[in-house]
């Protein structure tokens, strides 16, 4: 969690380092939030692993969970999602 911040950066990549961060924003489109679990669910592996690791009632409260997290972020004002996320963008150039 440590890349996470200009501290933490610091630290991981030392004093000699020039280090350049920017915010940056990926705006998730999808079909439907139900449409983003199921891409996530497929293809992203933490989230494989972890459906993969629970029995079918904790599953479903799982993705009821996620649903509710994305709903509070979607900006659609339809059925679709439009979820911004903002990320760190680092350049670290050492000498």
């Amino acid at each position: 969690m440590l890349g996470g911040t200009g501290e933490g950066l610091g630290q991981l990549f030392g004093g000699t380092s020039r280090i350049r961060v920017l915010r940056r924003e990926l705006v998730f489109r999808c079909r439907s939030p139900m449409h983003w679990v199921e891409v996530f669910r497929t293809y992203y592996g933490p989230l494989t692993r972890t459906f993969g690791s629970l029995d079918p009632a904790r599953q479903l409260a799982l993705t009821r969970d996620v649903l509710d997290l994305l709903e509070q972020g979607n900006r659609s004002r339809d059925r679709s999602l439009v979820l911004p996320s903002e990320y760190l963008e680092v350049v670290v150039d050492k000498p």
